[in-house]
């Protein structure tokens, strides 16, 4: 009979910044539950044991649990990372190692998202992080069995540039990106999905998302006002996707 994996616990989650100061952050005690973090910003030297890692924007890192060893992390430039800790039945990936995700916005979103719900902590909020980490493990294990060629990824460069260059358009056209691939809509989206790890449409909302954050951080817009500026005409559609992809409404969102 197989032996299901599964997850018996969530006892934390936390955006943690390593800035001015402090430098480092070092720890000895026994590891009681496993460990799972994604650097959403800047690089750090990561030691864990006998285990080193240098890790940059998109590393996620796995650290197992009752491991006694010494967890150091040296900041190289402004570090920040969300980290995820956890229970399961048996172990998921066997030791501590690190994936290079690229920089897969599915990924990184998952990791927001489920930080996000937490923090505000809503009816049923537990529920929701735990349904979010089971497709975050589900993404990582697929990625690690994918690899796209260099030289396909080359094929689509030009319609990324066009996404990255014209994601706050309010009338982008999401065929035009192929069309200076010189490939079909179908294949420049295969290829953008494993490569990215989410459809192009999926991709603009991720950039969309993240302006919106940045722009009600500085608390000098409206809400219409920043929804006209990440290419939608629509404010209460912009609410919703925002709703959807932070777990809060634009205007209960707290930095």
């Amino acid at each position: 009979m197989e032996n299901h994996i599964y997850i018996t616990e969530i006892s934390t989650v936390v955006k943690m910044a390593l800035e001015h100061p402090p430098e480092s952050v070092r720890c000895d005690s026994e590891m009681l539950n496993h460990e799972i973090f994604m650097c959403t910003k800047g690089s750090a030297d990561i030691s864990y044991g006998d285990k080193k890692f240098n890790i940059s924007e998109g590393c996620i890192v796995f650290l197992q649990k009752y491991e006694k060893n010494e967890y150091t992390v040296d900041k190289i430039e402004d570090f920040e990372c969300i980290e995820i800790y956890f229970d399961s039945n048996l172990p998921i990936f066997g030791e501590t190692h690190m994936i290079n995700t690229n920089s897969n916005v599915y990924i990184r979103g998952l990791f927001e998202r489920i930080v996000q719900i937490w923090k505000f902590k809503s009816s049923g909020y537990y529920y929701k992080c735990l349904s979010i980490f089971y497709e975050l493990l589900s993404e990582i294990i697929r990625l690690q069995d994918e690899y796209v060629p260099g030289e396909r990824y080359d094929k689509i460069k030009p319609g990324v540039k066009y996404l990255q260059e014209h994601c706050f358009d309010k009338n982008i056209d999401y065929y035009t990106p192929a069309s200076l691939s010189n490939i079909s809509y179908t294949y420049f989206k295969r290829i953008f999905i494993k490569k990215i790890g989410v459809t192009p449409i999926q991709y603009i909302v991720k950039l969309r998302m993240d302006r919106a954050i940045e722009l009600l951080k500085t608390k000098r817009y409206t809400i219409t006002e920043i929804a006209d500026m990440c290419g939608y005409e629509n404010v209460y559609y912009f609410s919703r996707v925002f709703k959807k992809h932070t777990g809060v409404a634009p205007r209960w969102y707290i930095p």
